[in-house]
């Protein structure tokens, strides 16, 4: 076992080669990291298969400690694997790993593999039989996915007994792939495979032609709307197609050429053994035929005792609710009460709602474009650093790039990607443009994934309604917060001081109102109450329930009253309470903040029994 001093040396070590201090509030999160990853090693003794989460804020310096910790557990005798989330964490990680443990560290990715012909010659070189000999290796997380084998195994032939994961890993696959697709899966096959020696077309070729037949027949169109639908496949044509792509000689030959058919038969593979195991359905809207989709869903990421993961928003994303081998450490919280929440009013061109789509018009990305500028110059200042996040199709288009930002410096990034970078921490003003929802089939197949059940019936019956609820609302509200906080969290209120204090930083949001304004204290504690920028409070935005709670969340936020009447809130914004109570009661985004801003439903109060929202 490592022993707390030793830790901590090896963490006033690493601080010391950095030239940086060693924080109060560092140490704070240091003593989480200990506790943890002691258990984590308790947990090998003792055979339990658990994944603990360190949901310690961004630069809190988690990572730094779980370097340190690492490096006494190897100093102390034992070994480690540490794995991140692409190969330039990786070289970081490595590059002061290696300063704490000199040649008892490798490094293994595609630019460190010295039989690579695409070696990156600035960077050490390891041969894949040799990384057993090394006590610490640090690897990519799509490696490990490949490769967990030989990535754990010593050359003793015993088990690394840590595991340390930056950064989230993908913990479950959903495969999607229409009819159109798996034929021409079956196109390929019988182009390059042929036929056999015997003039016979193969095994998988014709399992491959009878899949195609299921899927057709499966996919006449029926009432009821869109449904998510178990599938029931015969297993024959199912076994032998597993079977065939299992055979490197025969897939090479199918995904020759492009990466098309290699993403084509991945999903394939995938859509295949989840059908096998029931875990697969097909998602078909009204009136559809050929655009149905064949979703198959299982869980990814390995359960391996001894598996730490460092997930900043571990505590948010509402896997933890689903997962039951996954469980959440004790950590210290940030102060983000210098950060600005701002929620700017809509453009006229684009809705929430269609702005992803719409963003395949050139003229929309010009006029966002446009409307972004009028933002920047409106609320930053000359010389300012922004980052705007939005979705690719607009941050990563000539449109953006070539645009002219009157003297700030202006970056894009997006939704699903850069999380984990330390590049933008000096950026003052963080702007987030739209929403990142996944598909509802998408939710439907995580949710079954980290539940380990199977769907079935129509959409009502799978998520609850027309929308997402329960477990699947729980996931999809997670996934959304997740990206917000990590995605705004490049910006400079990731730099966090002595206590814990995060750097000054203005947030603009067109999206996420709703949800934030609940979840806000749990999202961003200590932050100070949003703000709506030329949003009129007492005007309703929508006739719908949304809309409704949407503005009735506005109006109690900005009261500083101890009890908000119904008459109140039907002289200021036209909602009859009344009305609405039993919805409100059930929407959990409305509980959410009522729980987070201290505030009770009183049904009656007083003589005259008034009903109204009391703050506690």
């Amino acid at each position: 076992m490592v022993s707390n001093d030793i830790f901590l040396a090896e963490l006033e070590r690493l601080y010391r080669l950095r030239n940086q201090p060693l924080t109060p509030f560092t140490h704070a999160v240091a003593a989480s990291v200990f506790e943890t990853m002691t258990l984590a090693l308790s947990d090998v003794e003792h055979e339990r298969r658990l994944l603990r989460v360190l949901p310690a804020p961004t630069g809190s310096g988690k990572t730094s400690c779980a370097i340190a910790f690492a490096s006494a557990l190897v100093k102390a005798g034992g070994s480690v694997l540490l794995l991140a989330n692409s190969v330039n964490n990786c070289q970081d990680i490595y590059s002061e790993l290696k300063q704490l443990l000199g040649e008892k560290v490798a490094i293994w990715s595609r630019d460190h593999n010295s039989t690579s012909f695409e070696a990156n010659p600035a960077y050490d070189q390891f041969h894949l039989g040799e990384v057993g000999d090394y006590p610490a290796l640090i690897a990519t997380q799509q490696k490990f996915g490949m490769d967990p084998e030989v990535l754990r195994c010593l050359t003793d032939g015993s088990y690394r007994q840590l595991i340390i994961v930056d950064e989230r890993p993908e913990h479950t696959q959903v495969a999607q792939i229409t009819l159109r697709e798996t034929e021409e899966a079956h196109g390929l096959a019988k182009e390059r495979l042929s036929l056999d020696e015997d003039g016979v077309k193969t095994t998988f070729t014709r399992a491959l032609g009878e899949l195609c037949g299921c899927l057709s027949d499966l996919m006449e169109w029926r009432e009821g709307g869109q449904s998510f639908e178990e599938l029931e496949l015969p297993r024959a044509p199912l076994l032998e197609i597993s079977r065939g792509l299992q055979i490197a000689k025969l897939r090479a030959r199918l995904t020759r050429g492009t990466d098309e058919p290699v993403a084509l038969m991945s999903s394939l593979e995938v859509f295949v053994q989840a059908a096998l195991n029931h875990k697969a359905f097909i998602s078909r809207k009204i009136g559809h035929k050929r655009d149905a989709t064949f979703v198959g869903y299982d869980l990814k990421w390995p359960v391996i005792s001894g598996t730490v993961i460092l997930d900043a928003t571990g505590d948010i994303d509402g896997v933890d609710e689903l997962y039951r081998p996954q469980t959440l450490a004790s950590v210290p919280s940030a102060d983000y009460r210098d950060l600005s929440i701002s929620f700017l009013p809509p453009p006229s061109f684009t809705t929430l709602k269609a702005l992803k789509a719409d963003l395949e018009k050139k003229t929309v990305r010009q006029s966002l474009t446009r409307w972004l500028q009028d933002i920047i110059n409106e609320h930053t200042e000359v010389g300012e650093k922004v980052l705007v996040v939005s979705h690719k199709a607009f941050t990563d288009t000539s449109e953006f790039r070539s645009a002219s930002w009157n003297d700030r410096t202006v970056e894009g990034i997006w939704f699903g990607a850069h999380i984990g970078s330390n590049r933008w921490r000096e950026f003052t003003t963080v702007i987030m443009i739209g929403e990142f929802w996944l598909p509802r089939k998408v939710t439907v197949g995580q949710t079954n994934a980290f539940k380990e059940t199977t769907v079935s019936g129509t959409l009502s019956d799978a998520i609850g309604g027309t929308g997402v609820r329960g477990d699947f609302s729980r996931l999809a509200r997670g996934e959304l917060m997740r990206q917000l906080k990590q995605l705004t969290m490049r910006g400079a209120a990731r730099v966090l001081d002595d206590k814990g204090v995060a750097a000054p930083m203005k947030l603009f949001l067109w999206g996420h109102e709703g949800l934030l304004m609940a979840l806000q204290p749990k999202v961003f504690p200590g932050s100070p109450r949003s703000i709506d920028l030329g949003i009129k409070t007492t005007t309703v935005t929508g006739t719908g329930r949304r809309g409704v709670v949407l503005d009735l969340m506005r109006y109690l936020k900005d009261s500083e009253a101890e009890f908000i009447s119904s008459a109140d809130i039907l002289r200021d914004t036209s909602i009859v309470l009344k009305e609405h109570a039993r919805k409100l009661k059930d929407d959990p985004v409305f509980q959410e903040f009522l729980s987070g801003h201290g505030l009770v439903y009183i049904a009656t109060r007083g003589a005259k029994g008034r009903s109204g929202f009391e703050r506690t």
